[in-house]
């Protein structure tokens, strides 16, 4: 698999999972599992990330990066507190 290939299928999967999760909240009114969806929400983030630094999109990447960083700490803190 190439490096594009593995961003994208990173990136897809993180969405799925962020939707899943997004879902079952929804449904059954339950919100515990909402730091889940900011973990992968922010994975999602970095791949995109990634792949911007790929294309040679530096602004792109910054922000993408820090906004991946920001969903990850903020899921990761809700956890552990």
């Amino acid at each position: 698999m190439t490096r594009k290939k593995t961003w994208f299928a990173l990136k897809l999967f993180c969405a799925a999972l962020t939707i899943i999760v997004a879902l079952f909240g929804l449904i059954t009114q339950n919100f515990s599992a909402t730091p889940v969806m900011f973990v992968f929400l922010g994975l999602m983030a970095i791949a995109m990330a990634f792949d911007e630094r790929g294309k040679n999109r530096r602004g792109y990447f910054a922000l993408s990066m820090l906004t991946g960083l920001f969903a990850l700490i903020v899921g990761l803190c809700t956890l552990i507190f």
